[in-house]
């Protein structure tokens, strides 16, 4: 597990926006959006929801934030 996946998941989470994420992380926002199906692949769940260009944690997603700060 690479922490830029990590800190990516959390910047998402937070902003709610690949892009906005990518750029907190110092990358494209195609980079953003594979680290996170990576870690959706990972887990095995669907970690967000994608309505247009927002984005919302599933109950997955929620749960995972504790253990990832």
């Amino acid at each position: 597990m690479n922490i830029d996946i990590l800190r990516t998941f959390l910047s998402v989470a937070k902003t709610r926006n690949f892009t906005k994420s990518a750029e907190e992380n110092f990358c494209t926002q195609s980079t953003a959006s594979l680290r996170i199906q990576s870690l959706e692949e990972y887990f095995g769940l669907k970690l967000f929801d994608r309505i247009g260009k927002t984005v919302y944690l599933t109950n997955a997603g929620e749960l995972l934030i504790p253990y990832i700060k």
